[in-house]
């Protein structure tokens, strides 16, 4: 099955309180590797955490189990963004 292609490109606005939030995980995950970490890498990092916690923490449908468990896997696949994952 052919998938559509999927536009990369994503514009989100934030309250204040969750920019700093966001920048606040970006330096966390930061200090954690040593290095500084961009705040949309800390995106992919929560993203990632999510994904996973919905598979490991809820019992959900196998149907949207399975599209949980595609989304979490093709996120990992290519780690553009280097190993980020909390």
């Amino acid at each position: 099955m052919a998938q559509a292609a999927i536009d990369r490109k994503l514009t989100i606005e934030l309250t204040e309180g969750e920019v700093e939030g966001l920048r606040a995980l970006a330096h966390g995950i930061g200090v954690l590797r040593e290095r500084d970490v961009a705040d949309a890498d800390a995106v992919v990092a929560a993203v990632e955490l999510g994904l996973t916690r919905l598979l490991d923490d809820y019992d959900l449908p196998a149907d949207d189990r399975a599209r949980i468990e595609r989304g979490l896997e093709r996120a990992r696949t290519p780690w553009v963004r280097g190993n980020c994952c909390l």
